[in-house]
């Protein structure tokens, strides 16, 4: 099956977020994102999908708060000497942490510096398309090998031949990172 994708973006995540009144009809359904890391060299870090509930918008200002609240995962390649955070309620790092606010308040720094390096790309999909997300992000994983997400060691099944139009993330060093990519 050969699927067009057509993009959006990128949008910088601190400036897409609160552009609500603008961007909110035209992000409003449900789709696909990725998240571009923007340091030199530009890599694809995140893969996701929206289902609708919550839309493309929803998903990408829950993922800022994640991030700048130290609810998320802050990648190594972010964190410097420090370790890697992740807020787990098992470990006693995390709890240590949490109670302590000039530790958490370190974290909150990292989650807004990391947040002003991720550039938002999004394809939005209409409900009344036939297209089932799940695929689609497990093709989009797969071809696009993302730093900071979990992609199948296998080729999916199905397989979806992806057409990626209006691929402004497509750069040189992006490309260089991704296993297949059809620009249109």
């Amino acid at each position: 099956m050969n699927l067009t994708l057509q993009w959006h973006g990128p949008f910088p995540l601190p400036t897409f977020v609160p552009r609500l009144s603008e961007l909110w009809r035209e992000f409003s359904e449900r789709g696909v994102y990725l998240w571009i890391d923007r340091r030199d060299p530009e890599q694809i870090c995140y893969v996701g999908k929206a289902t609708g509930s919550p839309n493309l918008w929803l998903r990408q200002f829950d993922h800022y708060v994640s991030i700048i609240g130290g609810r998320s995962l802050i990648p190594d390649s972010h964190q410097g000497r420090d370790p890697i955070w992740e807020i787990d309620r098992d470990s006693d790092q995390a709890l240590e942490t949490m109670l302590d606010k000039e530790r958490y308040c370190s974290v909150v720094r990292k989650g807004f510096a990391y947040s002003r390096q991720l550039a938002v790309c999004l394809c939005s999909l209409p409900d009344a398309s036939s297209v089932d997300l799940r695929v689609l992000e497990n093709n989009l994983l797969y071809d696009l090998r993302p730093r900071d997400t979990r992609y199948p060691a296998r080729q999916p099944n199905p397989r979806l031949t992806l057409v990626h139009a209006n691929a402004v993330w497509a750069t040189p060093s992006v490309l260089a990172q991704v296993l297949r990519f059809e620009g249109a």
